[in-house]
């Protein structure tokens, strides 16, 4: 099986790597430094009003940026339609912070949610969701030719794939509920139009992000070998230190992750910090020896879905690294700002 082509630019080699090579040289990286760095700082577009140019701020109708993202049925996928300029600007405001992976705003879209929520035809919505990768490509462009980088690689695109309780948008993304009503062929049939879209758009790796029950990760596991060149991560929303969010084991849920060839890494993503350690403790004999870690808890904050996010939490700017077990850092829903200062 191919692996895809990925240019990266340093002062040790020109040469292309496969997205394999390049993610476990970050993870080389991470553990030769001694404090957390966000060396790969996935940005999950939480849009903020003050990361932008101040004409973005707006889109159609007039409402903030803010009013767009928080409590939208799409989520930033709106303004794949309204405001493709501020998802740009979000984009390239990481990558001058310092990040080396970015995801596409993707993670709330779907055909089905742009039929519904803009009234948009089918053929028009399977545009909007490729169009996700081709902003963050133009991004990284942007960035390589502003910056000519020397020492950093370039940039990752990852086509970001939410669960099916995003489209949901009731918070189920969080618990896996609905997982229990569905079959898995359903998931897959749900999921297979968002993966097609992202991977023939030419997303670098696809990154299948806060799923919550270990069914919807069986299902996303075999739909990936239908698309045997693409390689992804999968990243699980969790509920303690042992769980994920269904209450089904971490450590299973590796286990299944270990099933998939082309999945380059396991892990968490938008739950506390305080759980990833031992959340990563509970499987760490179950790691393949093919994949790494892939961590970016929130930044301590909860999700409420009438509200949006709760209890302010201003996050210690280091988290000490006290093993070398592969694996990518972030926090989910800080700026780029906090990025940077990292």
């Amino acid at each position: 099986m191919s692996c895809p082509k990925v240019r990266f630019y340093s002062n040790c080699s020109d040469q292309p790597c496969c997205v394999q090579e390049a993610l476990s040289r970050y993870s080389l990286v991470i553990s030769f430094t001694v404090f957390h760095m966000v060396i790969v700082a996935l940005q999950s577009l939480r849009l903020q009003s003050d990361e932008l140019p101040q004409q973005s701020n707006k889109r159609k109708g007039g409402e903030s940026m803010n009013e767009c993202t928080i409590g939208d049925p799409l989520w930033s996928a709106r303004l794949l339609h309204t405001n493709p300029q501020a998802i740009g600007d979000a984009h390239y405001s990481f990558l001058l912070s310092g990040a080396d992976v970015i995801t596409t705003a993707t993670y709330q879209a779907s055909v089905t949610g742009f039929v519904t929520h803009m009234d948009v035809s089918a053929e028009r919505a399977r545009e909007l969701l490729s169009s996700g990768v081709q902003l963050a490509q133009e991004s990284v462009k942007r960035f390589v030719s502003d910056t000519h980088p020397t020492e950093q690689r370039r940039p990752l695109v990852a086509g970001s794939v939410g669960p099916y309780g995003a489209f949901l948008h009731d918070g189920s993304e969080y618990t896996g509920a609905y997982a229990e009503e569905m079959s898995i062929e359903e998931l897959k049939v749900w999921h297979r139009s968002q993966i097609d879209c992202l991977a023939a758009a030419g997303a670098d790796l696809i990154a299948i992000e806060t799923i919550p029950s270990v069914k919807e990760a069986e299902a996303l596991v075999e739909l990936l070998r239908e698309f045997p060149n693409s390689k992804a991560w999968l990243s699980f929303s969790c509920k303690d230190g042992r769980c994920i969010s269904d209450g089904s084991l971490f450590a299973d849920a590796v286990q299944i992750a270990n099933r998939s060839t082309q999945l380059v890494a396991v892990g968490v993503n938008c739950c506390s910090p305080a759980f990833v350690e031992p959340l990563l403790d509970s499987a760490r004999s179950l790691l393949s020896p093919d994949m790494s870690w892939v961590v970016y808890p929130n930044s301590g904050e909860e999700w409420d879905a009438e509200q949006g996010w709760l209890l302010p939490y201003r996050p210690r700017s280091r988290y000490r690294v006290t093993t070398t077990v592969k694996r990518k850092w972030n926090l989910c829903s800080l700026r780029s700002v906090t990025v940077a200062q990292l």
